[in-house]
Parts: C-alpha cells; structure tokens; sequence
C-alpha cells in the first residue's frame, strides 16, 4: 500500500525486513543519503549512524532513526558496510593535523628519542598520553602506524612486577607480548615498547631502542 503523508505530501511506502514493519520515506530527491534496498526489492534513502554487530541504525530523511538486520538488506548494501567507517568528529585544536581517529580516540607517532618517563610527560603536555591498546582492532590500526618504528606505548608493572597496567590505572587484560616477552631482563625492565611489527616487549625506562612514542587523545 502506497500513500501520501498529509503534512509533507512526500510518498511513503511500507519498507518491510524480516520479523519488522516500518514506514520507511521515500524521497525523488537524489543527494540525500544512500539508496538502501531490501530482500524484497524496496528501497528509501538515508544515512548510516553506527553500526553495533549485526544491525545497523540508519537516519531516514524523515529525519528517524531506525534499527535494522544487516542481512535483511541487499547483497551491494551488506558489502557497503563491511568497509563502512564512521565519519571522524571535529579534530580537537590540540590533536595534529596528521593524527589518526579511530573508535572514540586520536593517536598519533611522535619521533623522538627519549626515556619512557619523559615521553609520558610530553604526551601529557601535548594534551594526551601515551596509548593504550586494549583490543585487536586498535592494536591493528597503532601498528600500521609505527611501520617500521619501534615505539613506547603508556604501559608498566613499574609499581608491582607483573601487574602490568596502562597509566590510566586499568590492568592490562589484552597483551601482544613477543616471543619469550616480557622477561624483565636485568630485573629493571618494566615499560611496554611496540616493535616493529606490532609485538611488545619490556625495556627499562631509559632503553634507547625506542625512536618515538604513541599520543593518544580521548
């Protein structure tokens, strides 16, 4: 059933997914989000807003949110959000321009030779601190970052050997440890670097393997 809304006069059409039933507007307008089809060939226009494991909420130009399965949507429309990314909030006057935001945070590379106390303390200074990596996907996006680079990241068991915690206080629960790492050589080895490939490794606070340091910004 097709039929016009009485206040806009703008078309609206039943845009039905499995197990929901939802008015979605249809707009004769190009330029106003994506065209979304669904299974049963029905379409209507809008944004994406996020995605949240297997549905996704989708701004109509009706100006409503809607929550829908990622399956119920067309084939070209499931390959669009598998490399969909939101778009990035306004960068903070603090945050360099070259800085990379991903999930709520800037990160950025600082080259700079130096121990790991006064990388903490420039990170401070700049307005954020050293990162922290506390999932996969975070830990992907800080190693395509430091290629190459061997660099201090914002973790210790400085104050007690073997509870290792980000300087935020919170333990660290998720660890990308190297092969026979950490092992606290010397018994003074007690801040996490990332290595090249995105490994860690602990070294003591003055080590001079570290070319740089992670900024991170929340």
């Amino acid at each position: 059933m097709i039929r016009f809304d009485s206040v806009s006069q703008r078309l609206i059409s039943p845009f039905i997914f499995p197990a929901i039933a939802l008015s979605f507007l249809l707009c004769s307008q190009s330029g106003l989000g994506r065209t979304w089809t669904n299974q049963n060939g029905l379409t209507a226009e809008g944004t994406v807003v996020k995605i949240e494991g297997k549905k996704v909420t989708l701004l109509l130009n009706n100006d409503k949110e809607v929550k829908i399965p990622i399956n119920s949507l067309s084939l070209d429309d499931q390959q669009y959000l598998s490399t969909w990314k939101p778009k990035p909030p306004k960068r903070p006057i603090e945050v360099p321009a070259d800085a990379i935001y991903h999930n709520g945070s800037w990160y950025t590379v600082v080259i700079e030779k130096t121990t790991w106390k006064k990388a903490a303390e420039r990170a401070g200074k700049m307005g954020g601190h050293l990162a922290w990596i506390k999932d996969e996907a975070t830990h992907a996006v800080l190693t395509e970052m430091a290629g190459p680079l061997h660099l201090w990241l914002g973790g210790s068991d400085e104050e007690v050997e073997d509870l290792w915690k980000w300087t935020d206080g919170e333990p660290i629960t998720w660890f990308q440890w190297d092969r026979g790492e950490p092992n606290n050589g010397g018994r003074r080895e007690h801040y996490i670097q990332m290595r090249a490939g995105g490994k860690w490794n602990d070294l003591s606070m003055n080590s001079p393997t570290p070319v740089g340091f992670f900024v991170q910004w929340d």
